[in-house]
């Protein structure tokens, strides 16, 4: 090897431990930076040719190395579970949100829930039917009456509410998501752009790769990647990012309120393009929040009109069949205030004055105290197929579908964990083994300025001292 191709070499030595050293410190910086992948610096040796030729002899010794590229250091495997896993988990907590919202206005068990209440109203009644004549006692039952009418509406309003909420919420959300896929689609165009270019787009990529996460975990959507570097998004099997362009998805459709819910008419997403066909998604946010909208709540606020409907038939009816100390048949208990059907949002107590209540059995003498048909009324909380019993089934399937979705939960947050932990041993930083990979490039530059530096001695000698 000629001195000068030695020095030449040797240079190539100084640029590409350099350069590894740069981003050996790139990482350093960046250990506690989200969604940074840490890089590796690539280097091959430069060789002779691969074919020699004719008349002339490849060389027996390289000219030194050089760097290929800057590989961010990703598992695409561990990438596409961790996506899968998160977008799991999104839906997940969606609906164990959904859930307790929904226990939260139940609020059972507790001293002011529907459950309590009801119980409180059917001693009531067995109060008044073992003391006909006391007011006290039946001033108490009216107020308990009102109670549970009460408390079934403001427990309807509490559900409505949550719909509400969860609605905003999906309106807020298609924004978001129409935000991110433009975010996404412009990062892949800057991506490829440099590619074409031969210039490093790592920083790009994470920016990207980041995005490209936030939206499958609100999409629940799969990522596609390109042989150009850039990704696709399918949603429901429907393209939302492809390359560098995007499809819109329209705002929130169909029903507006959780009474359209429950008369059948679904909450529906749509794309902006074509006939507007319908998005279809059974994971992360989007898919959770479709499900609360168009299923769990109405399912529930159904229940809970089903227990006020049941309370006021059944009531009204055994009311019918006594009569009032004034010898007056017993007119409605628990009405709608209008001409509406009952149920839970407006149901109510007609009744306001003690005197009004039919207590006694009907064709006893007016003015003699009876409590015959309150004790009838008494008896309708042992009935298996009654508002009462009702009502405990819906409160114990809530329960049930309550715990199930919390420990889904739990287990979905253990396997994220262990993807994430998985991911970040692959593409997180590592100090240590930075540190060592300082020393080890340090000691490369050193030895190469080292090879220069013997080098010019030789020639100084060669030149200078002969």
């Amino acid at each position: 090897m000629s001195s000068f191709r030695g020095i030449s070499a040797s240079l190539t030595a100084l640029h590409a431990n350099q350069r590894a050293m740069e981003v050996s410190a790139n990482n350093i910086a960046n250990v506690n930076t989200e969604g940074y992948t840490r890089q590796r610096v690539n280097m091959t040796e430069i060789g002779g040719p691969s074919v020699p030729g004719m008349y002339s002899q490849a060389r027996a010794i390289g000219d030194g190395v050089i760097i290929d590229n800057v590989e961010r250091l990703r598992d695409q495997f561990l990438e596409s579970r961790g996506r899968v896993e998160h977008g799991q988990q999104a839906y997940l907590q969606g609906t164990q949100r959904t859930l307790a919202g929904i226990e939260t206005a139940f609020a059972e068990p507790g001293d002011t829930a529907l459950q309590a209440q009801l119980g409180d109203m059917w001693n009531a009644f067995a109060d008044v039917a073992n003391k006909p004549e006391d007011e006290a006692v039946r001033s108490a039952l009216v107020v308990r009456s009102t109670l549970v009418a009460d408390t079934l509406r403001n427990t309807s309003g509490q559900l409505e509410s949550v719909w509400d909420t969860t609605y905003n919420e999906l309106e807020s959300m298609v924004s978001e998501v129409n935000a991110t896929a433009r975010t996404v689609a412009d990062l892949n165009k800057s991506i490829v752009m440099n590619g074409n270019l031969g210039q490093p787009a790592n920083d790009l990529s994470d920016r990207r790769d980041m995005a490209a996460m936030k939206l499958v975990e609100m999409t629940g959507g799969t990522v596609l990647n390109r042989p150009d570097g850039s990704l696709d998004i399918m949603v429901g099997g429907s393209m939302l990012v492809g390359g560098s362009t995007t499809r819109e998805i329209l705002p929130p459709s169909g029903a507006h309120t959780v009474d359209d819910a429950k008369a059948g008419t679904l909450v529906d997403l749509r794309w902006a393009d074509g006939t507007n066909p319908k998005v279809t998604t059974s994971s992360g946010k989007l898919g959770a929040n479709l499900e609360s909208l168009n299923s769990t709540l109405p399912t529930y606020s159904k229940g809970l009109d089903e227990v006020a409907k049941d309370l006021a038939a059944t009531v009204n009816a055994t009311h019918a069949k006594g009569q009032t100390d004034a010898g007056v048949a017993g007119g409605t208990y628990f009405g709608s205030g209008s001409t509406d059907p009952v149920d839970a949002s407006n149901i109510r107590m007609d009744i306001t004055a003690p005197k009004d209540l039919a207590m006694a059995d009907l064709g006893v003498t007016p003015g003699a105290k009876d409590g015959t048909n309150a004790d009838r009324m008494a008896d309708l909380a042992k009935d298996p197929n009654g508002p009462n019993a009702r009502y405990k089934r819906l409160v114990v399937d809530l329960g049930v579908q309550t715990q199930a979705a919390n420990r889904r939960v739990d287990i979905q947050t253990g396997i994220v964990g262990d993807v994430d932990a998985q991911r970040a041993g692959e593409s997180g930083v590592n100090i240590d083994e930075e540190m060592t990979n300082l020393v080890q490039f340090e000691r490369g530059y050193q030895a190469a300025a080292k090879v220069i530096t013997t080098i010019d001695e030789m020639l100084d000698t060669l030149i200078n001292r002969m």
